[in-house]
């Protein structure tokens, strides 16, 4: 009889213990200061694209190759991206009945891009990292771009100027696996319009 009363007060006694110590470990939480949320910040930044590919020629001047970059930077609080692109291509072909001709295209364009809403309501900042799946945009822009033409007459002394013209250049493209792009556009230079089908890697 002594041994069950002994256990009961024994019981009893961690009982106590137990519930105060669960108090005290409550009230100690509830007065201490929360701690601040760290969010690391996006957006704000600069990032590079380092782009190649091919584009269309027209009246003689064959499939050419281009290749160009992309610095963007994310304009906090605005609905879009500031993007200065320089471009470099080569055509060749036969133009106008000459067995050679070639057009050299250097510049490089302003343009304003847009980033399409990702599946979650947000829109893909340049500089969040990798997604988890593509995410589509458009751009579009106005550049300076220098086109040096040359055809192989035959006659010694005969050259062609270069001419600096103020071009257009429309395109859109998908950004995927964190650090690549591939994207098409439409560029009229002049009278030569062209278009590029790029693919590149983010640094």
């Amino acid at each position: 009889m002594r041994s069950m009363i002994r256990a009961a007060a024994i019981t009893a006694t961690l009982s106590v213990l137990a519930a105060s110590t669960l108090e005290a470990q409550r009230r100690l939480s509830s007065a201490a200061p929360a701690r601040p949320v760290v969010q690391a910040p996006t957006g704000g930044g600069m990032q590079f694209t380092l782009l190649g590919g091919v584009a269309t020629g027209e009246e003689g001047l064959d499939l050419g190759f281009a290749i160009g970059g992309s610095f963007e930077w994310d304009m906090v609080g605005w609905p879009v991206n500031l993007r200065v692109d320089p471009y470099l291509a080569r055509h060749e072909g036969d133009c106008g009945g000459f067995d050679d001709c070639s057009l050299l295209i250097l510049g490089a364009g302003v343009n304003a891009a847009y980033d399409f809403p990702t599946t979650s309501g947000a829109r893909a900042l340049p500089l969040q990292g990798a997604a988890t799946g593509p995410t589509w945009y458009v751009f579009g822009g106005l550049g300076i771009y220098r086109s040096s033409f040359d055809v192989d007459v035959g006659i010694p002394g005969v050259d062609f100027e270069d001419e600096t013209d103020l071009g257009l250049q429309l395109g859109g493209g998908a950004k995927f696996g964190g650090r690549y792009r591939g994207e098409i556009r439409y560029m009229s230079i002049d009278s030569f319009s062209t278009i590029p089908l790029l693919f590149g890697i983010t640094f």
